[in-house]
């Protein structure tokens, strides 16, 4: 069975609590302003042994302008 929800992850219900054997976040957490907190929740909601997935999307030009120079 698969379950899916939307749920704003800065304040996941108790109900949730250990429910969840995988969770994706697919570019999700840069757009979020308390990060850490979703990432707390997250965790407290996945299952002993549960699996999160996370990507971060960086903008191209932010990543041409943060890489180190060539010798």
């Amino acid at each position: 069975i698969i379950k899916i929800s939307l749920i704003d992850l800065t304040s996941i219900p108790s109900k949730y609590d250990d429910s969840f054997d995988l969770l994706i976040a697919l570019d999700v957490l840069e757009h979020i302003e308390e990060d850490y907190q979703a990432i707390s929740q997250i965790y407290r909601i996945l299952k002993p042994n549960g699996i999160a997935i996370f990507t971060v999307g960086v903008p191209v030009r932010e990543r041409w302008i943060s890489a180190p120079s060539s010798p």
